[in-house]
């Protein structure tokens, strides 16, 4: 990525690219990505390594490969959408940036899922391997792995839960867990005072904590 501010400039220089894509030039897009590459390339390998059913079994290009495909998808139909007087949506960096963290969650949710449940019908956990005869995956042995049901199903039902927080809470959680922002960037980035921050991150934990019935995967 070029430029890892958070002002003005980079919002404008990403809703020049959404009118660009909205007017059917699909070289913007290419842009875009090609510009926000490291951050999401940084974005996609910290949440991968909390599925560890996943982690085990792809590589962080792989998912974001495949995550792409899908925020490429929520872009175009962005571009296409329209305001209450007619105009385009306008995007800030920080709505591009959790749009891209949801796009990484439903892919790792849906490879999640599709590996608890080879794992379900083969009853070995795929221990040792990785099968290549879906999606061009590796038969490569993975060393150092344990495979935990118990442990996969609490990550699994942590993700979830977070797809439904209250969306300033689940924001601000994205944000600070799954990008590694810190509370004084995250502030920034939405412009909001750090308390505030503080105050949403609180949130996000203790509902966690409260719908997770106090077992916070890896505790």
């Amino acid at each position: 990525m070029k430029d890892d501010g958070v002002g003005g400039d980079q919002s404008a220089q990403l809703n020049h690219w959404i009118a660009r894509l909205g007017n059917g030039d699909d070289t913007a897009l290419q842009e875009m990505l090609i510009f926000f590459q490291d951050r999401l390339f940084q974005l996609t390998r910290r949440m991968l390594s909390s599925y560890p059913d996943v982690r085990r079994m792809e590589q962080t290009g792989d998912v974001l490969q495949n995550a792409t495909i899908r925020l490429n998808r929520a872009l175009l139909s962005l571009a296409r959408e329209r305001d209450a007087e007619g105009g385009r949506r306008v995007l800030h960096t920080r709505d591009f940036l959790c749009l891209a963290a949801l796009q990484v969650r439903r892919e790792l949710l849906d490879l999640s899922k599709y590996y608890r449940l080879r794992s379900d019908l083969t009853g070995s956990g795929c221990d040792g391997c990785r099968d290549d005869d879906e999606g061009g995956r590796n038969s490569e042995p993975i060393t150092g792995s344990t495979w935990d049901p118990r442990l996969l199903s609490d990550w699994t039902e942590f993700h979830e839960q977070v797809t439904i927080l209250p969306g300033k809470v689940r924001e601000v959680f994205d944000l600070l867990w799954y990008q590694g922002l810190s509370q004084a960037h995250a502030a920034e980035l939405l412009g909001v005072d750090v308390r505030t921050i503080k105050l949403r991150w609180q949130k996000a934990r203790l509902q966690l904590n409260d719908t997770l019935g106090g077992r916070m995967p890896g505790t």
